[in-house]
């Protein structure tokens, strides 16, 4: 059953990249981009998606769930993957599951994820617009940033705030389902709300916004013969993800690529010019996630994707296949010897008692 959701998730994944980007002007725009430039944004990208992944181990191993910090980023880039899918990154939940990790302790960290994140970018927002002397209507998204994260961080720390919100939302069928219900998770917010914690987490949200600064910077100033500055860079991200912030639809469809085509305008780009430049940023971002995600996805998690295969009639032929497809006929034999010793260990987080693997939060 895990199988069929994982590769269901996939196939719907590789859907949503078709519906909201444009793959082939991807592609074509990075085969006509400067060897230089290229090289750029796949070495930003990957030191970006490390210190992503590290940022998501830390939260893990600040709510004192046992898991080792290379289990930890390989459960978040393998989560890449479904990055075209709104809500996507919850797999990196489902993920962490396979390390022992049950799903609605590791939806705390999810949860204090979301807030960092939400400081983080609403104190470069603030910092940049300082320092670029933007006019005063452009702090309205930062602020209400600032007081969605003030409210969480509230909620987290605080019995009687969480209490009140939950009843609150519990009124409104669109929102009973917002916040988990089981009281430990609630433990293990408070946990991670620990101001050093919170701290350590910023910090890591400030260093992947710089490096996807970066990133744009690099690609809007291959793709424009205007060119960009990194200043400049930093102030569209920080400025079109606090409107994310403010607005949070999942993913930021919608809300980052207006704000984009927006600001660039601003900055003397034509309309059509930073409407392009918005859907070559979101497309290449998630090609270039989806291709790093599911390459780790099949390489470390390769025994969720082809368990069972040569056990029964309906998957040996397919099994067959695999093993004489260039690409695959060492993976798949290293998948069946780990499934072996798999069967031979008991499964970690075996011991964690009657704790169920999911609670208020859908995973």
């Amino acid at each position: 059953m895990r199988r069929l959701f994982i590769l269901v998730v996939l196939v719907a994944a590789f859907a949503g990249l078709a519906i909201f980007t444009d793959p082939t002007d991807a592609f074509l725009a990075l085969a006509h981009m400067p060897r230089t430039s290229l090289l750029a944004l796949v070495l930003l990208f990957l030191i970006a998606s490390l210190v992503k992944g590290l940022r998501w181990a830390y939260y893990l191993r600040a709510a004192q769930l046992e898991i080792s910090w290379r289990d930890g980023v390989t459960s978040y880039l393998g989560s890449m993957a479904t990055a075209p899918l709104p809500g996507g990154s919850w797999l990196s939940v489902r993920l962490a599951k396979e390390h022992g990790v049950p799903v609605r302790r590791a939806a705390a960290a999810f949860f204090v994820n979301y807030v960092g994140d939400a400081v983080a970018i609403t104190l470069t927002a603030f910092v940049v617009f300082a320092y670029t002397a933007q006019p005063g209507y452009r702090y309205i998204f930062p602020i209400i940033g600032a007081l969605l994260a003030a409210v969480t961080i509230a909620m987290g720390r605080s019995e009687a705030v969480w209490c009140w919100v939950s009843r609150l939302s519990a009124r409104f069928r669109l929102t009973r389902n917002w916040l988990p219900q089981e009281e430990d998770v609630h433990q293990r917010i408070r946990i991670l709300m620990r101001p050093p914690v919170m701290a350590g987490g910023a910090l890591f949200s400030v260093v992947t916004t710089v490096l996807t600064a970066a990133f744009m910077f690099v690609l809007f100033d291959a793709l424009t013969f205007r060119g960009m500055t990194f200043v400049e860079g930093l102030f569209v991200l920080s400025a079109s993800e606090s409107a994310a912030v403010a607005i949070p639809v999942p993913g930021g469809f919608g809300v980052m690529d207006s704000s984009i085509v927006s600001l660039m305008s601003g900055l003397g780009v034509g309309l059509w010019r930073a409407t392009f430049l918005a859907v070559m940023f979101r497309s290449v971002d998630l090609v270039f996630k989806m291709l790093l995600g599911t390459f780790v996805l099949v390489v470390r998690y390769g025994n969720i994707l082809f368990d069972g295969f040569g056990r029964h009639r309906h998957t040996r032929r397919a099994y067959r296949r695999a093993r004489s497809t260039w690409g695959l006929r060492r993976i798949v034999p290293q998948i069946r010897s780990m499934q072996a010793r798999q069967a031979r260990v008991p499964e970690p987080g075996a011991g964690l008692g009657n704790v169920p693997d999911s609670g208020g939060v859908h995973d």
